[in-house]
Formats: C-alpha cells, structure tokens, sequence
C-alpha cells in the first residue's frame, strides 16, 4: 500500500512540474507576442506581464504545498484553464497582426482581360483564332487593349489580326455582326456591356481568360492618427470576389475620424455622381465608373472635386459584406421598409429574390448586402440605400463592440485578408489600437446625408462614351455641406472662440473648386 501511494505521489507531482512548466513557456510567448504586437500601451503591458508573473509564481509555488486532494484538483484546473486562455490569446493577436500584414502589404491590383466569341461560331477553343480577326479598345480602355494584344500575340503568334475601336459597344455589335471573329475586354467593362446590350450575355462566351496586376500607387497619409483626425474612404464594388479587382465602386462613403474627440463622421456619396475623372483627363464621369480604373483614381478624383486630402483607403467587395456579417454571425438592423431584391450574383429569378420587412431584425450576410445595394422603390432611392449603408456600418461596429461579437473576433481576422484592401500601415492601425486600449471612452457614431438637392440629368460619360447615361449633378450647396463637416469634424471648434452666427452657418473656409469642367446642378441640361 505504501508503496503504491508513493507512485501516486510520485506521478501527481511529475504532473505538476509539467503543467507549471507549460505554464511559463506559454506565459513567456503571450507576453512576447502582446509586445511584438504593440496592440497595448506600454504601461499596460508591463502591468499585465506583473499580473501574469504573480499568477505563475502562485502556482508554481503551490506545487511545492502538499494540499487535499480537492486543492490539488482546482490547482491543476486552473494551470490549464490559464494555459488555454493564454495560448487563445496568444493565437488572436499573432492571427491578428498576420491578417493586418496580409492586408496593408497588397501593393497591386488584378484585372480579368476576357477574349470572346459568339456562342454560335463553333470556336471551342482559344487556338482556334491564330489566323482571327480580333477586336482590340483603343478608346477609354487603351492602356489594357494594349496589354491584350500584347498577350495575344506572343501566344498565338504574329498571323493574327487586331481591328482597333474606340469602346466596346462599336466592338461587342462587331461581333455580334461577324465583322470580327473575336474580341478582347477587361473584366472592368464587361459587366457594364452585359448591361447595356440586351442578350449579349447569352449570344458570347469566354474562351480565354489573362490576369493583369497592376501596382497601386495611391501614397498612404503619414500621420500620427492616434491624435490627428484623419479621412478614409470606404470603397466598395459591385462583384462578388477579392476586392483586389478594379472594377466598378458602388459604394462610397467617407469616414471623418478624430481619435481626440471620439467621433467618426460618416458622408455618403451617390454612385451616379457625374465628377471629374482623373484617369481620363479629368473628362466628366459618374463616380463609380472611376473603380475600373483603379482605388487610386477613385480617391484622387474625390480629393480632386472637394479640394481636401482622403488620408486612407479601404477596398471591400460584395463578398467582403457577405463574409464580414456572416463571420460575426448577422447584425442587428431597423431596415426601413419592405422590399425585394436580387441576389449578390445579380439572379433575377423569383427564387433568387432576398425580401426583407420593415422593423428591427437580424440580418445575415446576403440579407444586408441586399438592404445595402436596394434603392428602386419609389420614394425611397438612392438616399434611402445611402442610409441603410451607414446603418449597417453602425451595426457592425455595434456588433463587434458586444460580447458575442468579441467571441468573433479571430475568425474574422483570419479572414480579413479576403475582405480588405488598405493602404493603411499596420504601425498605424496597432498604435491606433493601442490608444483606444489606454483610453477606454466611447465613440459617438453620427452621418451626413447629402440632402439630394442637385438633380439627375442626361449626360454622356466619359468611360462610356457615345452612349448617354443618368448621372446626378451635384448642388453646390451639397458639396459646400461636405466641406463643412471636413472643416467642423478634422478641427473641431474650440469655444473659447465660438461666434453664434446664423448667417455664417455652414460657412467654412475651405473654397468650392472653381474648376468650369465641374457639372453643378444650375448646369443641368434635361434636369429630372
């Protein structure tokens, strides 16, 4: 018997030497991942790793008592307990900093470039066109009709002959009349065609698919943004996929932030708004039509229209929202009224319909990507989904800041990566963090609804040209509110020098751009 308890003894306190020396190794790579991370003030660090070195010593020490067995039982539960927590957290933040690296290191964007045939030419295969007519854009699209016919030849050889055209409508009813046997287009301006040629989508096919990168060269602000307000520019296109594609940007939606203050602004921008595009000269175009060119002309183009500077980027998909929602497990929505609307791969069919009813709701990811892109009830339109955007930007965020959300946390970093495009620096997004950490206040969440002032007009765009489209012309009166809140949200008024003046309300120092190019509203040829 005696004999006996004393192998018990003996394999009881082995035990107890393994788990307390788990216990420090993984004390050690917690502390060295939270101070690699610089996710927490420096202050804070060195407190939680005294916490952490009293708790292990505790332990430890107890290893060396002879308890009851009931003693010895919470003692062991609670070395792996700490174990396990440590280790999770450990995980999350490495998983953390490695999604940030992931995102804020894309340096380039991809674009599709499609070769096309009719349905009906019995072209099975790309090999086929190696003595082909092939129509190349030498139009708004040259640059990438270049890069095609490149590719082109150097696969199927110098027998093949390019038709040049200036847009791709020219080119697709080309195809269409058998001018040419095949035509070369980048994913950029494909959607758009299946859009503006009734059945083209059914009478071609793709038999040849060249993926274009192409580097960002969008520069990111320097800025110490744990005290400096700063502006990103949430930018998001209207595919499903990786948000690396340059394709167009549906949704737009300046974030003023002052880290000093504890606010984010929000301003929402109509898809349809006719700006100066910088990729074409500053040629008019609506605004979503400036994605296909790249993040970078979108934010140039804005920062171009207000005269001010957008500090950073973020670059998300219609997949991004779906897998963003659904990672956190739905938000909580008032959505505004009753509707229906098309699925995330634009499915027309009754089946394919998502329908939502008026009131509070949770909502999954391709339920609030519909409430995000409806805007065709009457009455309701483009600020009604302006609205509902900020809405589900609040609840995101008010989902992530709740308990259920915190438990979502690593999953939704460790996909991250699929979600965002920033050019925000990983330093700056860990020190911001680190500051909001060392100063738990809450933020204040409030949104600018541009007040539809201007009007829908009739005008050719310059990325589609020859073909008249329903732009929005902005007011001035709208975009001098834009700049108002810039100027009121980026330096808040200090009231040591407040002057109430009704007068001067919304007045602000920051100037319209007096550029003649610019359709403003008083311009508007056939105002609707």
């Amino acid at each position: 018997m005696k004999k006996k308890k004393k192998r018990k003894l003996h394999f009881g306190r082995i035990s107890d030497i393994i788990l307390s020396i788990l216990l420090i190794i993984i004390s050690f790579y917690t502390a060295f991942t939270i101070y690699k991370s610089n996710l927490l003030p420096f202050q804070l660090f060195i407190i939680a790793c005294a916490i952490l070195a009293i708790l292990v010593c505790i332990f430890v020490l107890l290893m060396f008592k002879r308890l009851s067995w009931f003693a010895t039982a919470i003692k062991r539960f609670g070395i792996i307990l700490l174990c396990f927590a440590l280790l999770w957290g450990g995980k999350t933040i490495n998983t953390g900093i490695q999604s940030l690296e992931n995102i804020a290191s894309v340096s380039e964007t991809t674009i599709n470039m499609r070769v096309l045939v009719k349905k009906d030419a019995n072209i099975t295969s790309f090999d086929q066109l190696k003595n082909a007519a092939i129509g190349i854009q030498t139009g708004t699209d040259a640059d990438n009709g270049s890069y095609m016919k490149q590719e082109i030849s150097n696969t199927l050889g110098s027998r093949v002959r390019y038709l040049e055209y200036d847009d791709y409508t020219s080119m697709a009813n080309a195809l269409l009349l058998e001018y040419n046997d095949a035509m070369a287009i980048s994913d950029s301006y494909l959607n758009m065609l299946y859009t503006n040629i009734e059945g083209f989508k059914d009478k071609v096919e793709v038999v040849k698919t060249f993926q274009r990168t192409i580097p960002v060269q969008e520069t990111a602000s320097s800025k110490d943004i744990t005290k400096e307000a700063f502006t990103i520019l949430i930018s998001g296109m209207d595919e499903v996929g990786s948000p690396d594609q340059n394709l167009r940007s549906d949704v737009n939606i300046l974030l003023i932030v002052n880290p000093t203050t504890k606010h984010v602004q929000t301003i929402s921008f109509p898809r349809d708004v006719y700006i100066p595009n910088v990729a074409l000269n500053k040629a008019n175009d609506k605004l979503t039509h400036t994605g296909l060119y790249g993040i970078d002309t979108t934010v140039q183009s804005l920062e171009y229209l207000l005269g001010i500077d957008i500090d950073f980027y973020a670059k998300v998909s219609f997949s991004s929202l779906i897998g963003i929602v659904d990672v956190i497990n739905g938000i909580n929505i008032d959505v505004e009224i009753d509707f229906c609307e098309q699925d995330e791969e634009r499915n027309f069919s009754s089946e394919a319909q998502i329908c939502l009813n008026a009131g509070q709701q949770q909502l999954n990811g391709k339920q609030a990507l519909a409430y995000a892109r409806h805007r065709y009830t009457e009455g309701y339109d483009v600020g009604g989904r302006e609205r509902a955007q900020q809405r589900i930007i609040k609840g995101i965020i008010a989902k992530l800041a709740s308990p259920s959300g915190i438990t979502s946390i690593n999953a939704l970093l460790e996909a991250a990566p699929n979600f965002v495009l920033t050019n925000m620096s990983v330093n700056q997004i860990t020190s911001f963090t680190s500051s909001q950490i060392q100063s738990l206040k809450p933020w204040t969440i409030s949104s600018t609804t541009l007040d539809q002032s201007g009007v829908f007009d009739t005008r050719p765009t310059a990325s589609w040209p020859g073909v008249n489209q329903d732009v929005y012309l902005f007011s001035m009166e709208e975009i001098q509110k834009v700049l108002y809140a810039y100027e009121n949200y980026m330096k808040p008024l200090n009231f040591n020098d407040f002057q109430f003046d009704l007068s001067g309300l919304y007045t602000t120092k920051l100037q319209l751009n007096k550029d003649s190019n610019i359709a403003w509203s008083i311009y508007a040829i056939n105002p609707h």
